[in-house]
């Protein structure tokens, strides 16, 4: 398109977005023709409805432009200074946003070359903090009664993010020691890093990748009607795990009881 139409006067171009601009209306509708008979026989077509002619200003990439001056659009200044920093993927995207979804995260240097930085599926936000789950996972597993350990991020209503949730598998011959537990997460992990619900199993399901899955765990929560293995939920008063029953999921869902 760049190629096609450079050498026209009164044009400019930026990736598919064509201006046509005159000095007075009849060299604009001149100018005007002679790009559309030049695109015509080039076979190119154009969208009616996204043409705009003859017209006395003009907005266009943040800019506000007309017979007078160049200046900056004020709603677009105004949008982006209101704007809210994203906290998660679905608030990164906008309408009309196409992309493949790998579950890496990808770091681009001043040098525009990528590299990979981290699983996106293994980390959450919560309580405005980066959690990582292998960092999590890995001061879990220092617990001589921990055999497995897998960590997630799951909604609560009323919580900003996600709150932390571990399935764990426990060592042979071994219990749960929430007392014990709360005690090496005071000494280890900041609160927002915390595993505020565990999930007791007898294995961890893993991928042909032999990476955790951990769909369904996210996907089932901390509701004691989804998951059939025994629920904790740490209750900081206590300094302790205790049995997540139905009432006490209901008054966590109510806002009743706050993490």
């Amino acid at each position: 398109m760049q190629e096609l139409l450079s050498g026209l006067e009164g044009v400019q171009m930026y990736m598919y977005d064509v201006i046509v601009y005159g000095a007075s209306m009849q060299e604009h509708d001149t100018r005007l023709k002679r790009v559309m008979e030049t695109m015509e026989l080039a076979g190119l077509r154009l969208n009616k409805d996204k043409c705009k002619i003859r017209q006395s200003e003009l907005h266009f990439l943040g800019q506000v432009v007309d017979k007078n001056r160049v200046r900056a659009d004020t709603e677009k200044v105004k949008a982006i200074a209101e704007l809210k920093a994203p906290k998660n993927i679905h608030e990164l995207k906008r309408t009309g946003d196409v992309y493949f979804n790998t579950g890496d995260l990808i770091l681009q240097d001043h040098r525009d070359f990528a590299y990979f930085k981290d699983r996106i599926g293994d980390t959450f936000r919560g309580k405005g903090e980066n959690v990582s789950t292998t960092e999590v996972c890995e001061v879990l597993g220092c617990l001589d009664f921990l055999q497995d350990v897998s960590v997630y991020g799951v909604t609560v209503p009323g919580y900003e993010g996600r709150a932390g949730m571990a399935a764990v598998v426990l060592k042979d011959g071994h219990e749960l020691d929430g007392e014990r537990l709360y005690s090496h997460l005071l000494q280890t992990l900041p609160l927002y890093a915390w595993p505020w619900f565990l999930r007791v199993q007898t294995s961890l399901h893993m991928t042909g990748m032999f990476k955790q899955q951990k769909i369904r765990l996210v996907q089932e929560g901390f509701s004691p009607h989804a998951v059939q293995q025994p629920l904790y939920f740490l209750n900081t008063s206590q300094k302790n795990y205790i049995p997540l029953t139905t009432p006490l999921y209901e008054d966590i869902i109510s806002g009743k009881i706050r993490l």
